[in-house]
């Protein structure tokens, strides 16, 4: 009998893990769980020494195609990962979306990747149903 891990469990893990990797999408009802989920990745993932170079927050309103690619292909800098947190997520453009589906999964596997819900707003399905994405529902 296998035991699956929740979406909390591995966020934990890849946290802890200090080259660990992994796309999870925050959604949910409790936003105080939410913030307290994105203080505690913002706080204990990125390499203290190199946190200016490979640890990066934006809102998904402000980032088209070309800068979603390019905030998630920038390279790692004395560290075994970036750390990218995407606030507002379910906001991403159509134009995002697409950069998203054409990112080499090699470069994904040195970004742990949050995407954060727009308090207040239902799961995006369309994001929830993106290859390798690890939900962690906040209720």
């Amino acid at each position: 009998m296998t035991i699956e891990k929740s979406g909390r469990e591995l966020l934990l893990e890849a946290v802890r893990k200090k080259d660990g990797s992994g796309v999870f999408y925050i959604y949910g009802s409790n936003e105080e769980e939410k913030r307290r989920i994105v203080k505690f990745v913002s706080l204990e993932a990125p390499d203290e020494m190199c946190r200016d170079f490979n640890f990066a927050e934006r809102d998904a309103r402000e980032l088209n195609g070309e800068l979603f690619a390019e905030l998630l292909s920038q390279p790692i800098y004395l560290a075994g990962r970036r750390v990218v947190i995407i606030q507002c997520a379910d906001k991403l453009s159509d134009e995002a979306r697409h950069a998203w589906a054409r990112f080499p999964e090699v470069a994904i596997e040195e970004v742990l990747l949050l995407l954060v819900n727009t308090p207040h707003t239902d799961r995006d399905e369309s994001l929830a149903r993106l290859e390798g994405i690890v939900l962690v529902e906040c209720k």
